[in-house]
Parts: C-alpha cells; sequence; structure tokens
C-alpha cells in the first residue's frame, strides 16, 4: 500500500495521471501494475501513460497526460498552454509543440519544431512543462480565426497578462503563418491618443447612445470636488448621478493609472455620483452591450 499511496500522491497533482516511468520510480514493479490494471485501479491514457483509481480526470490531467506522452520532448502549446494560464477555456483535443521524432501521440495535437528554447517555457509547481504565452499566441495565430485570437487576448488581458509590445517583438522574432491576422486581432488592443480618444466618445455620443434612445449627458464635462479639485469625465448624466468612463489605454498603462482611477472614483462617490467603467474595446465593437448597460444604470438611479 505505500506504493500505492506514493504513486496516488503523484497523480492527484498531476491531475488524474501518472506514467509508467513515475509508477516504477515510486516503487511500483511492472507485475504490480498489471495486477492494479486487472482489478481497475488503473486506466490506460496514452502510450506509457494511465489514469489512477478512476478512468475520467480532469482536463489539467488530460493536459498533463499529453505532456507525459511526449515523454520529456515537449511542451503545452497555443489553446492548452493559454488554458493553464487561465486566459481561455480548455480543448477538448490538447496541443503540444514537440522536438525531434515522428511519433503521433493519440488524441492530442502536435505541433512540430526544430528548436525549443528554454526562454519559451515555464514550469509549473507540479512539474508540467508549457509554452510562455507570447510564444502561445504566436503559435495559435497559425489556426485561430481573428476572432479566436481577439478571445484569447481577451483573456490575457483580464489575467493581467497582456503586453501588446511584448506580442510585437515575438512575431517579429518568431515569424509564423498567421502573423497578419495576430496584427488585426490586436487592433482593439492599441492605445488610442488623447484625439483619437475624444473623437470616439464624440461617435458614440451622437449615434450609438442617441440611436439607442439615450440622452440627457454631458460630454467631457467638468465635476467639482473636494479640495477645490476638477475632474473632467467622459460622459455625465447629472440627474441620474452617474458618470460613464471610457478607459482608452493600453494594458502596460492601467497598472500605472489604477491608483488615479480609483482616487477619482472615491472622490465623484463622495458626492453622490457613481461612475461606470468601460473600454474603448467595449465601446468600439460592444457598443449594443454598453448601451444597455448604461440603460440599466439609469433606469436603476431613476428608482432609487
Amino acid at each position: 500500500m505505500d506504493a500505492w499511496r506514493r504513486a496516488l500522491t503523484i497523480a492527484e497533482r498531476q491531475g488524474g495521471v501518472i506514467s509508467r516511468r513515475q509508477l516504477v520510480a515510486a516503487g511500483v514493479s511492472p507485475a504490480m501494475i498489471d495486477r492494479w490494471r486487472a482489478s481497475g485501479l488503473v486506466h490506460p491514457r496514452q502510450r506509457g501513460v494511465v489514469a489512477l483509481g478512476r478512468p475520467t480526470v480532469s482536463p489539467y490531467g488530460v493536459a498533463f497526460s499529453a505532456f507525459l506522452a511526449a515523454d520529456g520532448r515537449g511542451a503545452l502549446a497555443a489553446t492548452t498552454a493559454l488554458a493553464v494560464l487561465g486566459a481561455v477555456g480548455w480543448s477538448a483535443v490538447p496541443e503540444l509543440v514537440v522536438t525531434g521524432g515522428t511519433r503521433r501521440i493519440a488524441e492530442v495535437r502536435v505541433r512540430r519544431t526544430r528548436h525549443l528554447p528554454a526562454a519559451d517555457l515555464w514550469r509549473d509547481p507540479n512539474g508540467l512543462l508549457v509554452c510562455r504565452w507570447p510564444r502561445a499566441i504566436v503559435d495559435l495565430a497559425a489556426s485561430a480565426s481573428v476572432a479566436q485570437l481577439q478571445d484569447a487576448l481577451d483573456g490575457l488581458e483580464r489575467r493581467s497578462l497582456l503586453d501588446v509590445g511584448v506580442v510585437e517583438r515575438a512575431i517579429a522574432e518568431r515569424p509564423r503563418p498567421g502573423a497578419t491576422k495576430l496584427r488585426r486581432a490586436l487592433q482593439p488592443f492599441l492605445t488610442l491618443t488623447a484625439e483619437e480618444h475624444r473623437s470616439l466618445l464624440e461617435r458614440f455620443a451622437t449615434t450609438a447612445l442617441r440611436r439607442a434612445g439615450i440622452d440627457g449627458f454631458a460630454l467631457n464635462a467638468p465635476v467639482r470636488v473636494e479640495g477645490g479639485r476638477t475632474i473632467l469625465v467622459d460622459l455625465l448624466f447629472a440627474d441620474a448621478a452617474l458618470v460613464v468612463e471610457v478607459d482608452g489605454r493600453s494594458t502596460h498603462e492601467r497598472a500605472r493609472q489604477f491608483q488615479e482611477d480609483r482616487w477619482r472614483d472615491r472622490e465623484l462617490l463622495k458626492r453622490g455620483v457613481r461612475t461606470a467603467r468601460f473600454t474603448w474595446q467595449d465601446v468600439r465593437f460592444r457598443p449594443v452591450r454598453v448601451c444597455d448597460d448604461v440603460r440599466a444604470l439609469l433606469a436603476g438611479a431613476a428608482r432609487r
């Protein structure tokens, strides 16, 4: 039972899977593996990899099984690498990038490469080798649509990982099929100049909001706060005591502006004015959703 507990501890860290090599290293003999399999304690998954205890494993276990099946020659790639980071959902078929060899791995999408630099990789606490997100997004561009790439970039942004400059350098340093698509997908994440920001606000105010029947706002309106300071807000609905702010900064600038934005929100709240923040990607690419949210906020204010 000591060997079983050792093997089970390893498998639990790896999402329910373990390689035969790991079993032997944990003191499990080939004959014991056969007995466990006959008694339903071991369930084959891929060549040299089994599930321990139960046949079904977590999505992380499916990915770990693919990694173990590569026998040290590969790392999780593209969508699967991004899923480990929590930027996208798990795909049904895990993806690997491998070096050398021609053997296929069952139920795994294999991308082959001559070089897999250590700088492109990271290892999670359980020993899983994963492509870093810049390489993962560049590799994904070879097969994904612009919309799928934008979803992945959105996920990286939500995890506070996305840096547009890093993506652009990755494209330049490692040209791959799909680079044009990836550059197109990056467009909504680029920084707006002050003039572009004002222009976007004006178009949104005069078309989307008014077309949705939403009015009663002032554009680029001044609001006086404590200490005699004046805050210039994007859109002010004075009657509803509501401010709508559109964030036109790129990801790497947001960290620098975080404290300033929160100070503005607190100062406005002291005056009884709530702030609703949207990204400029929301305003440009999802205006109907933004209008619906603004309408709901205004309706909530009217009921108070």
